[in-house]
């Protein structure tokens, strides 16, 4: 079954390379399932290129378009109609079976180009709720015709797939209840954000000494790590308001940033006097990440809960509880809540003026003296909800439901 991925990317985070092609290669290993990808973007010409060298590696089809951008609503308009000409062209000349079109502009070049090729299937890719999101983050107003137009768009979708996946069961149950149409749970699927459990894994106390020595760590220090993006929706003032909790229980304790966006993060840490040598804060290759985590003892994924952030499946998570780190985290983001306990990590409530006070006491009074019970059972509870395996089965079990649809 060959499938045509089409998505629509800016600057920030390289999901491609870190996530979808890593699954997709999975896939292809384990079901007759093609994939070939075909990204709209206005990202630099080398991160395309590092796109393309890792979907080569994988034996992916990787094309990539460039986005036309100003003025904003037309360019967009003019971007959906030569994104369905372009997809016609692309599926006539590689018989493409499915198209599976990520979130809303896709979508609607999709649904432009199955008019004329009626035997192609569905697979809508809800991920996330891109309106919402720009409501919440941006500048739209929800009775604004930005709003709604994006919002007819995702239902048309969503209505005419043979098959739709969300990344939450919060997401899943918005677009039924959007579509208005309750037989749309039939062909509903919720799909994980999977990582590579053998990259993503606890190591051993000599390889976690070495990779502190390399960054210097002391062995014993207590290390609270956050890999991501940088904006006032994660947090970074709190983050850092509990690190100087916990530099009051632990003086010796240490913090590091891995993020594309060092300099933004280190605009917040110059409102703080902590020692140079215990903060850190850095951009990394995708391929380094796994040791830093691995070496550290708490993993950090505050998000500013909020409408569109029901539908969101953070993927530092996953790769938090697969190197077996205990994660604080936010409560109403996306499945979290039902995903993570007292076990696993702790939620950091927003609302309490001693929140900062409390996850500190939890870290260094609960975790530290039985770091190795909780690495233990963040790596299982990685492995249930965040692995290949749970992200490949869930993908499988979408397919089928094209399957069926296909009869």
């Amino acid at each position: 079954m060959r499938t045509l991925f089409v998505t629509w990317d800016g600057p920030g985070p390289n999901y491609m390379e870190s996530l979808f092609l890593p699954i997709y290669d999975e896939i292809e290993k384990s079901a007759d399932v093609q994939f070939d990808v075909l990204q709209y973007s206005w990202d630099s010409v080398e991160r395309c290129n590092s796109i393309a060298i890792a979907a080569e590696r994988m034996g992916i089809p990787y094309v990539a378009r460039h986005v036309w951008r100003w003025p904003s609503l037309p360019a967009t308009a003019m971007m959906i109609l030569k994104g369905a000409l372009d997809i016609v062209r692309y599926v006539r000349r590689n018989n493409v079976q499915v198209l599976m079109p990520r979130s809303i502009i896709p979508g609607a070049m999709c649904l432009l180009a199955i008019k004329v090729l009626p035997r192609v299937k569905l697979l809508y890719d809800a991920d996330g709720l891109m309106a919402d999101e720009r409501v919440d983050f941006g500048n739209w107003k929800p009775t604004g015709l930005l709003y709604r137009a994006f919002l007819k768009m995702e239902l048309a979708t969503v209505r005419r797939a043979d098959a739709v996946v969300t990344r939450t069961r919060n997401a899943k149950q918005i677009l039924v209840e959007r579509s208005e149409f309750a037989e749309t749970a039939d062909k509903m699927s919720v799909v994980s954000n999977g990582k590579d459990a053998e990259q993503f894994k606890p190591v051993t106390t000599t390889e976690r000494t070495a990779i502190r020595k390399s960054i210097n760590v002391a062995p014993d220090a207590p290390l609270i790590v956050y890999c991501g993006s940088v904006g006032p929706q994660y947090y970074p003032a709190e983050m850092l308001t509990l690190f100087q909790h916990i530099l009051k229980l632990r003086p010796d304790a240490c913090f590091i940033a891995l993020t594309n966006e060092p300099d933004r993060f280190k605009e917040h840490l110059a409102q703080h006097q902590f020692p140079e040598s215990q903060v850190q804060c850095m951009r990394v290759e995708p391929d380094l990440v796994p040791q830093y985590l691995a070496a550290a003892d708490l993993g950090l994924a505050l998000r500013k809960p909020c409408y569109s952030q029901k539908a969101v499946a953070p993927i530092k998570v996953g790769e938090y509880l697969l190197s077996g780190l205990p994660v604080v985290s936010t409560r109403g983001i996306g499945d979290l809540d039902d995903q993570l306990d007292s076990d696993v990590g702790m939620f950091y409530d927003m609302g309490a003026e001693d929140a900062a006070r409390r996850v500190a006491s939890w870290f260094t009074e609960q975790v530290l003296p039985k770091r190795d019970a909780f690495s233990r059972d963040c790596r299982k509870r990685g492995l249930q909800f965040f692995s290949f395996d749970t992200a490949v089965q869930s993908y499988l079990d979408a397919f089928k439901a094209l399957s069926v649809a296909q009869v």
